[in-house]
């Protein structure tokens, strides 16, 4: 469990309908989890840290989360899901995606990303979603 802003904590836990690890989070504050899977140390944890009362994103934390949306590789990389994921227009869906990602980089002020596919993306998130989607409306374009 990391403490990525003040209340603002991760974790991971395997999934295994996809065999993958994913990734969950719990803003304290607000009381709300984000894409959450049971964390290593159980329910017991929110005990201790405000039991959570939502399952909802909430603008204050200054954090953005992209659920299944976007993924983040091991290099850091910000990307789209595979197209086998992405229904039967994987193209159309990415454009979708990039546009309203971008919208969302030019309006919102967030400095977190909170992906349930990769580590999330502290500092610095708002500028890197913003150049991703801007890189992909180019390339669709």
């Amino acid at each position: 469990m990391d403490e990525l802003a003040p209340g603002l904590w991760h974790w991971t836990a395997f999934r295994n309908t996809i065999r993958r690890t994913v990734h969950s989070a719990y803003d304290e504050r607000s009381r709300t989890l984000i894409d959450p899977m049971l964390p290593d140390e159980g329910l017991a944890w929110f005990a201790d840290h405000n039991p959570p009362e939502r399952i909802v994103l909430a603008g204050e934390t200054g954090a953005l989360a992209v659920a299944d949306g976007l993924l983040r590789d091991d290099d850091g990389e910000l990307g789209f899901m595979p197209d086998f994921l992405l229904g039967d227009d994987p193209e159309s869906v990415k454009r979708g995606l990039a546009d309203s990602y971008l919208r969302i980089a030019e309006t919102l002020d967030f400095d977190v990303l909170l992906l349930a596919h990769g580590e999330p993306l502290v500092g610095g998130a708002r500028e890197a979603l913003r150049s991703f989607a801007a890189s992909q409306v180019r390339e669709a374009a």
